[in-house]
């Protein structure tokens, strides 16, 4: 999502978070540990356990899966940032993502997007 940056917290063109699930095992080399379960190696395992809210690192969207950041003291008051998963296992027959950031308000004023509760 691009919530802000631009003139009067409007969006500025530059994705400032990503809601879901880190693929594969590339997220971006200024990031500290993943939050979710880790393999005997340190790394993470990734699965729904890794859904989340992560900052997207760097400008433009090529190579997706290397720009997602995550920091457990985030000094802007972004992360971390508690989200639900409502559907983990979507199947043919429920297949929506059905997603609630909590405190979505404060992510946004903490991004520089005006509060949407005034």
């Amino acid at each position: 999502l691009d919530l802000g940056g631009g003139a009067f917290g409007a969006p500025d063109g530059e994705l400032d978070v990503m809601f879901g699930y880190p693929s594969g095992g590339a997220i971006s080399v200024f990031s500290e540990p993943l939050p979710c379960a880790a393999l005997a190696d340190g790394s993470a395992a990734f699965g729904v356990a890794c859904f989340g809210v992560y900052l997207w690192h760097g400008t433009g969207t090529l190579q997706p899966q290397a720009r997602l950041k995550y920091l457990a003291n985030d000094p802007s008051g972004v992360l971390p940032r508690a989200a639900t998963d409502h559907n983990p296992a979507p199947t043919a027959a429920m297949p929506s993502l059905e997603w609630t950031v909590h405190g979505f308000d404060a992510m946004r004023v903490a991004l520089g997007a005006p509060s949407i509760t005034s």
